[in-house]
């Protein structure tokens, strides 16, 4: 338990950071399915996404960088760590995830990118519950993620047997 948190405040706490981390996590499904529906449900109306301001502009964007997306025919986002303080009604943390993308090339071959992503996040609850009101890169906050490990690798299918 956390310092000298009563019980019940500590799991109070703890269902506030676990909401927190889903709209994190709804953020990547969104991203992976390239649902712009589901992309602008996480988002307060004054919210920042790196140097963009209110929904319109983030959805804007959003729809933008889905389309740029189309010639990803696989995309994998994976958790690495996170860290979430709640303040009330108000909530900050980091979140560090990876990223596999498969794209096919114009010779005909498959590359695979593998990136990182490193995310500053602001929280706010509101009557229905928890929203992002500000994501950006934590060393760049005009960035909407900071992006230090790219690598792209030529894509072999690998046939596992099990015996």
């Amino acid at each position: 338990m956390s310092g000298m948190m009563a019980p019940q405040q500590y799991h109070l706490n703890l269902l506030d950071e676990l909401s927190c981390r889903r709209l994190h996590q709804i953020y990547q499904v969104a991203e992976i399915t390239r649902d712009l529906d589901l992309f602008m449900s996480i988002w307060t109306e004054d919210a920042r996404y790196g140097n963009l301001q209110g929904k319109a502009a983030i959805r804007n964007a959003a729809a933008g960088f889905f389309k740029d997306m189309e010639s990803i025919t696989d995309l994998r986002i994976s958790p690495a760590a996170c860290h979430i303080e709640v303040k009330g009604d108000t909530a900050e943390g980091k979140f560090f995830q990876v990223a596999q993308l498969k794209i096919p090339q114009r010779d005909g071959t498959t590359s695979i990118q593998h990136w990182d992503g490193s995310y500053h996040a602001e929280f706010v609850r509101n009557p229905d519950g928890w929203l992002l009101s500000r994501l950006c890169g934590i060393k760049n906050p005009d960035l909407f993620h900071d992006t230090d490990i790219q690598a792209q690798l030529k894509y072999e299918e690998l046939h596992f047997t099990l015996d």
